[in-house]
């Protein structure tokens, strides 16, 4: 009988570790894994970064899911597990009700605020937000403003970020279509 996966914790790994990058179109990632292959984070580094990444491995799980995301197949990365082991209980509150937002749509600020019990707590939940440990794991590029506006996204500038977040909710909206080819015509 397969185990179910991971859940989600809020403890810290005490040992093990695992760090690496893997270039996407919109810049490097880095990742960091526990010793049990957990994501405790996962961020764009600075075009000026003050060393050289460490590329992941050949087969590294990680890494596959990155690049199968950035080929338009975002499904391994939103399954692989994760810890929380950094934020207060208002912030992983916050990052993991992401996980509520579905493949291709988004929600906005205010809607985060409301399901979290803290309406007029918009602002609140897009500071949280900017702290996010897990890019695109934990999808805060789906969180938008009321009117629909994309805002400002961490780790680019507000010129980038807005691009960034444009590409990657096209990207999961284009992963949802059915695969026409695979229609028969008969």
């Amino acid at each position: 009988m397969p185990s179910a996966p991971p859940s989600p914790t809020t403890e810290r790994p005490r040992w093990g570790y695992r760090c690496a990058t893997v270039p996407t179109p919109w810049g490097t990632l880095q990742f960091e894994c526990d010793a049990d292959g957990a994501l405790l984070a996962l961020y764009r580094l600075p075009a000026n970064a003050p060393f050289a990444p460490y590329a992941a491995a050949a087969g590294d799980p990680v890494a596959e899911a990155l690049r199968d995301y950035c080929q338009g197949r975002p499904g391994p990365l939103m399954g692989l597990p994760y810890r929380l082991a950094e934020g207060t209980a208002f912030q992983r509150a916050v990052w993991r009700l992401l996980e509520e937002v579905p493949l291709g749509e988004t929600r906005s600020y205010a809607w985060m605020a409301e399901r979290l019990g803290k309406p007029g707590g918009a602002r609140a939940v897009g500071q949280a937000l900017a702290k996010n440990p897990l890019l695109l794991r934990l999808p805060c590029h789906r969180v938008v403003q009321s009117g629909g506006a994309v805002g400002g996204f961490f780790g680019c500038t507000e010129a980038d970020s807005v691009g960034m977040k444009r590409e990657l909710l096209q990207l999961e909206r284009q992963a949802c279509q059915p695969d026409r080819s695979a229609a028969t015509v008969g």
